[in-house]
């Protein structure tokens, strides 16, 4: 969690102002930034600048940059405040980084899950024929039902066989007009209430 900028910016730069002077007169003036980077291995500190949900190398890498900025700080204008500003705008962009990340993940997993069903679904939908929604999906190994089964199921009788004739109907030659006359019905296109002129 970022802490309240006003309470952090003087309590930073008063803890820097302090320490600084402190490590000068145990590790000499020109050690001040090889303690300072070393400084980044120690867990506690390498804490210090850990966002949540970050890794503890994110960590220790935002504290040796940062501890390379504050030694030059502190051979030039040894403006503090301004090097605290910079850590609490690095820490801020950090904690929205790691939020991002997390609703990122979040969202990935979401992605992933849909796939997922994508892909059953296609899986399915080439084993399974395609149907609309009233009509009811035929077994595979079954055969079409017969039309005298269509007709029981609708319970309809199925209409009686045409009576075999036992008169062979009358052989017609091209030598016999007549005959061809007598054994052809009289009809016309009329008589079928069909236009004559189709």
């Amino acid at each position: 969690m970022v802490p309240n900028k006003d309470d952090f910016l003087p309590r930073c730069s008063k803890g820097i102002g302090g320490m600084l002077p402190k490590l000068a007169h145990d590790y000499t003036r020109a050690q001040v930034p090889t303690v300072l980077v070393h400084s980044c291995g120690v867990y506690s500190t390498k804490e210090n600048f850990r966002a949540e949900n970050a890794t503890i190398e994110n960590a220790q890498w935002h504290c040796k940059r940062y501890a390379a900025m504050l030694a030059d700080e502190y051979a030039g204008n040894k403006d503090y405040p301004a090097w605290c500003g910079k850590v609490f705008t690095m820490m801020s962009q950090e904690i929205d980084l790691q939020k991002e990340l997390a609703e990122r993940a979040v969202l990935q997993e979401k992605l992933n899950r849909l796939k997922d069903k994508l892909k059953l679904a296609r899986k399915d939908s080439v084993t399974k024929p395609c149907c609309t929604q009233a009509c009811r999906i035929c077994k595979s190994n079954s055969s079409p039902p017969s039309f005298k089964d269509s007709l029981k199921k609708a319970g309809k009788k199925a209409p009686p066989p045409a009576p075999a004739s036992s008169e062979a109907p009358p052989l017609i030659t091209g030598d016999e007009p007549e005959a061809a006359d007598q054994a052809m019905p009289n009809w016309t296109p009329r008589s079928l209430d069909v236009d004559a002129t189709m």
